[in-house]
């Protein structure tokens, strides 16, 4: 579920992204400091302001890398990004609240409790949030969002999806080279930004601390979501630096692998032997396919139809005016 949410909010930040970048927001002038009462954005009413706006920033400048300076282009991107993503949360928000959608403090201690229960003991998880200079409430709101947004995501998606085996057959026979299956391995990875950062990670790992946790935490890829599970995959569907995963054995951990992207360091779970499969051996994946494109189609076009209701309001020159 959370990845149909993930993939909508993506697809819905598209519009008002163009809004902005069609605004005068890169003109060059001098600005007087920025109040914090200011609006950057009205949704539905509801102010995001200032204040709320560079909160936010701050937690995402605590993710970059101090060895990769922004240029001006790449500051403003990643501020209109971020404002995309303000925008989603309080239509998503407002829309749970309008179905009576709430996350009671019960559930969120049992979150909590679920990932703590992953690290060895208290004093580790305490270690890691102090190294981490992570605000706990701030935490907690966030685990309160992720759990809000599965309920809504199940509310949308009231329809039972069903697959038939004659829509089966067809996607198998139209995709035979998926399924005449090479080597597969199952994998965790957490990717971050410097290469200090992935050796400390290391030697948290090699310590004993768990490795899903630590990726939630800290790795920079989507795959966080769910403690860095890549699930599995063969060589021709990872970039040439995973490469390294086919040559080692389930349960062996990586040392820290370099690529394009940053950091990396893998743990291999499983693998798989290379075979072609049959129209039954690939019915349980192609049948989970063929339901994530049908959920993820619903799922979009309830969200067009928010985005259509909402009356959003963007002010470019105080967004403009907010330093990176």
């Amino acid at each position: 579920m959370k990845s149909y949410v993930t993939w909508a909010t993506r697809a819905a930040a598209i519009g008002i992204l163009l809004i902005i970048l069609l605004s005068p927001l890169g003109c060059e002038k001098e600005s007087a400091p920025v109040s914090t009462d200011e609006v950057v954005a009205t949704v539905n009413d509801v102010d995001i302001t200032v204040s709320e706006f560079t909160t936010a920033l701050a937690s995402l400048k605590t993710e970059l890398s101090e060895d990769a300076p922004l240029d001006e282009d790449r500051a403003r991107m990643m501020k209109l990004n971020l404002l995309n993503q303000l925008i989603d949360r309080k239509l998503l928000v407002a829309e749970a609240e309008a179905l009576g959608i709430t996350v009671s403090d019960v559930e969120i201690d049992d979150a909590v409790n679920r990932i703590i229960g992953e690290y060895p003991d208290q004093e580790t998880f305490d270690e890691q949030v102090k190294n981490g200079n992570i605000d706990l409430d701030q935490w907690r709101r966030e685990i309160e969002y992720k759990l809000l947004l599965e309920k809504l995501v199940e509310s949308a998606l009231t329809t039972e999806i069903e697959i038939l085996p004659e829509d089966i057959e067809l996607f198998y026979e139209e995709n035979r080279e998926d399924y005449s299956a090479d080597e597969m391995v199952h994998a965790l990875q957490i990717m971050v930004e410097t290469r200090e950062q992935a050796e400390e990670l290391l030697s948290e790992i090699k310590d004993g601390t768990d490795f899903s946790s630590l990726a939630t935490i800290h790795s920079i890829s989507p795959d966080s979501a769910r403690g860095g599970d890549l699930g599995f995959f063969s060589r021709d569907e990872m970039p040439p630096d995973f490469e390294i995963v086919f040559e080692m054995e389930p349960g062996e951990l990586s040392d820290v692998v370099e690529s394009p992207y940053g950091f990396h360091i893998f743990r291999v779970l499983e693998k798989s032997p290379a075979k072609d499969m049959t129209l039954e051996e690939a019915t349980p994946e192609i049948t989970e396919k063929l339901k994530r494109i049908k959920a993820e189609e619903e799922y979009g076009m309830w969200f067009s139809e928010i985005k259509e209701r909402a009356q959003i309001e963007i002010n470019p020159s105080v967004l403009d005016d907010i330093t990176f």
